[in-house]
């Protein structure tokens, strides 16, 4: 019992205790004598049971007691109602449990049992397919080899892809089993009677490579005059120098001298070069006529012979009245024993007919000589549709006159540039002034050729490097080998010679490419290039090189083939169905040559520049060993495909 104060003198504790029933005080040491006494809480006690059970009063404290005593009974009874609940669903939950587990493991078992069956089948059916892949290996080695076109080849591949497909699904495998060995069996019918047109096609070949040994003789000629003609363009670019440096020379001496002749018109330039001719030895003033004057320089050039032992450099002056007497100076200026000079002077002639006519009168000088045109441009005016040409002064009279010269209208032509003419330092109103502008078309385009041959000859020594390396490197693998022998239906690149020259290479080949079942063989026959087709299954990227003699070729019979074609269909039949599937992803690439006609390929030259270069191998029968190679020059864009071709 705890002790207690009072409520109004909390300070003074309580000494006795108070019945609740009967509301009787009693001393401590009363009530703990008493046997019926009942303690409530604190000093408030029931001092009998009468008390007790006849009290139906209880305190506030009592009271909400005994509602916290209910609600936790409540929620005991809930708890309990709950779990009880919960019990039920777990003993539901355990006998589901237990059937759903059984009948589990009966599913299980008969699950077990069908995938054990599932497994024996795919297993057998696995076999089943390897049998199947090894007799469609043989089927399609058969069928490789002498398909007749990439047609019937993609046919092929999509029946064995259904085949796949039905060997996937396992439905309807024997049938297809017996259609593949039909198939075969036919197919084997088919290579051995298509052995005797590759028979035949090899013979046509062998007389292919007879023949072009004979067209590799004639472009060895061809070979040395262009090896010549390298030369010659190098010569030419010294040549350019010397005659600029002559051009330069004559302008400066004709402006020096007709400055003290200044007067207008033509016969003031007659009157001029015929006062040049009285100084010159042995020509009189005759000769100065104004026409035609040519120099006959076929005496000069017998006693040249004669004399000295060098040959004669010609120097041919062609021109209008411009070009008068200017032979005559520049042979005074030039050593004699050397150069000879010679003119063609046409006063009167117009600006187009003299420039039509330059490479008639200049084709009998050489890769020596010197042409020099001395053209008169600044009295000329041009029309911009017609490009004919005027004197100015017509045109002024034409104006005058309201009568057209020209159909079309006319204006003045624009000013030469730098690049076309030469550009004399003198008066531009002279009419004398001296510009030659074809002679600096001329020299364009001679370094433009000697650019593009110096290019070809840079690419053609990288060409012929890389190949040299490639034969050596065929040469040690055959030395390492043995002889190789070819097969039919494989990827080979065949160089066949002829027998009475078996050191002579031939520029026969047949070149396979990836994913492509035909071949091209290019030839050259009298010159012209063409193309022939000859049928092949697919290839691999790697091109095999084999070279054999015309006399191992002789000796090959219709056993050896047969033979060899089988070896061949035993090797490849296992890694055949993997080929098949990397080659839908390779990008085919087809070389396509066009054929050219006679016509096509003299058109081809013309816009071309071929240079054709030589291996000379002396035997001891006096054969030689020679390849030629071409290169067709046609601007910028045939330039890039040759240099990405030798990449």
């Amino acid at each position: 019992m705890g002790d207690e104060n009072f409520k109004c003198c909390k300070k003074d504790k309580l000494t006795s205790y108070y019945c609740v029933g009967c509301k009787l005080i009693s001393h401590k040491s009363c009530i703990e004598r008493s046997k019926t006494l009942k303690y409530i809480k604190g000093h408030r006690i029931y001092c009998s049971q009468k008390c007790a059970k006849g009290s139906n009063e209880y305190s506030e404290e009592d009271t909400e007691e005994l509602l916290e005593l209910q609600t936790a009974i409540s929620d005991l009874r809930l708890e309990l109602s709950i779990k009880n609940d919960h019990i039920e669903n777990l003993n539901k939950l355990k006998t589901t449990c237990y059937e759903s587990a059984l009948e589990n493991e009966q599913k299980l078992k008969s699950d077990i049992d069908t995938l054990s069956n599932k497994l024996k089948f795919l297993e057998e059916t696995n076999n089943k397919l390897n049998k199947i892949q090894i007799k469609n290996n043989r089927l399609k080695r058969g069928s490789q080899i002498l398909s007749d076109s990439v047609i019937e080849q993609e046919n092929y591949r999509s029946e064995l892809e259904e085949r796949q497909k039905e060997i996937q699904v396992l439905n309807e495998k024997i049938a297809a089993y017996k259609l593949l060995l039909l198939e075969y069996d036919e197919n084997v019918k088919f290579k051995d009677e298509n052995i005797d047109k590759l028979k035949s096609e090899f013979e046509d070949l062998q007389m292919d490579s007879r023949n072009l040994i004979s067209t590799i003789r004639t472009l060895e000629a061809d070979n040395k005059c262009l090896r010549n003609e390298l030369q010659s363009f190098k010569v030419d670019c010294v040549d350019v120098d010397f005659l600029s440096s002559v051009n330069k020379k004559l302008g400066n001496e004709l402006l020096i001298a007709m400055d003290n002749h200044k007067n207008d018109g033509i016969e003031s330039g007659v009157e001029f070069f015929r006062h040049l001719d009285y100084s010159l030895e042995g020509v009189s003033p005759e000769k100065t006529k104004i026409g035609a004057v040519k120099y006959d320089a076929t005496t000069v050039r017998a006693n040249h012979k004669l004399f000295y032992p060098l040959p004669l450099k010609e120097v041919l002056i062609y021109g209008d009245y411009s070009a008068t007497n200017c032979s005559i100076s520049l042979n005074k200026l030039l050593n004699k024993q050397e150069f000879l000079v010679e003119g063609w002077v046409k006063s009167k002639g117009t600006f187009s007919a003299i420039s039509r006519s330059v490479f008639d009168h200049t084709r009998k000088y050489g890769e020596k000589d010197y042409v020099v045109v001395m053209l008169d441009l600044n009295n000329l005016s041009s029309c911009c549709k017609c490009d004919e040409f005027f004197h100015p002064s017509c045109l002024v009279q034409s104006a005058k006159l309201k009568n057209t010269q020209c159909v079309h209208e006319t204006q003045q032509s624009e000013p030469p540039t730098s690049e076309a003419v030469v550009e004399v330092k003198a008066d531009i109103n002279n009419p004398y002034v001296v510009e030659n502008n074809l002679l600096l078309r001329i020299i364009k385009e001679m370094e433009e050729k000697y650019d593009i041959l110096m290019e070809n000859c840079n690419l053609l020594k990288e060409k012929v490097s890389v190949l040299k390396e490639k034969v050596n490197g065929f040469e040690e693998k055959e030395k390492q080998q043995g002889v190789a022998t070819s097969v039919p239906g494989k990827d080979a690149f065949v160089d066949i010679s002829n027998a009475t020259a078996p050191n002579a290479s031939s520029s026969s080949s047949i070149e396979s490419r990836d994913g492509q079942q035909g071949q091209r063989v290019q030839q050259h026959k009298s010159g012209v290039l063409y193309s022939q087709k000859v049928r092949n299954p697919n290839e691999t990227n790697k091109n095999v090189i084999v070279k054999r003699q015309y006399q191992d070729l002789q000796n090959i019979s219709a056993d050896t083939v047969k033979s060899a074609i089988a070896e061949a269909i035993t090797k490849t039949k296992i890694n055949e169905i993997n080929e098949l599937r990397l080659m839908d992803n390779h990008n085919e690439k087809i070389e396509v040559e066009r054929e050219m006609d006679s016509r096509e390929f003299n058109k081809a030259k013309k816009k071309s520049i071929s240079i054709y270069f030589n291996e000379e191998k002396d035997t001891d029968e006096g054969k030689t060993n020679s390849e030629a190679i071409s290169i067709k020059v046609d601007g910028e864009k045939d330039r890039n495909e040759i240099e990405k071709k030798m990449k």
